[in-house]
């Protein structure tokens, strides 16, 4: 699709966040990302961007992808996805958008205790 795409993701292993939400989180954002750049007109640039880490107990992720800010469609059921795996951890969902670019960062907080989460 002509998508730039630049990934840096690195996390602990193992690690207490389970691999389901992981892909919940990854997978919703990742799908929205090149939904949005595909509405793109083919002089524009269309990149993806994905940063993750861990800081002390907390993990953080980044999405950041261009798009159209006309075109940007409601509220979908991938973002509901992802507040809600978010939330598992008592963690936080940020959204920026600005100059046609769109921000999704996360910041998951890491259970010391993962036989609580659901």
């Amino acid at each position: 699709m002509g998508i730039d795409t630049n990934c840096s993701l690195v996390l602990p292993y193992p690690y207490t966040v389970r691999d389901i939400d992981f892909c919940i989180i990854l997978s919703n954002a990742l799908d929205n990302a090149i939904n949005a750049c595909k509405n793109l007109d083919n002089s524009s640039e269309k990149y993806i961007n994905i940063t993750g880490y861990k800081q002390g107990d907390f993990i953080l992720i980044e999405i950041e992808n261009s798009f159209q800010e006309k075109n940007m469609p409601g509220k979908g059921t991938g973002l509901a996805n992802i507040k809600a795996a978010v939330r598992k951890y008592n963690g936080a969902v940020g959204i920026r958008t600005g100059h046609g670019i769109f921000t999704l960062s996360i910041l998951l907080v890491i259970p010391q205790h993962p036989d609580n989460i659901l």
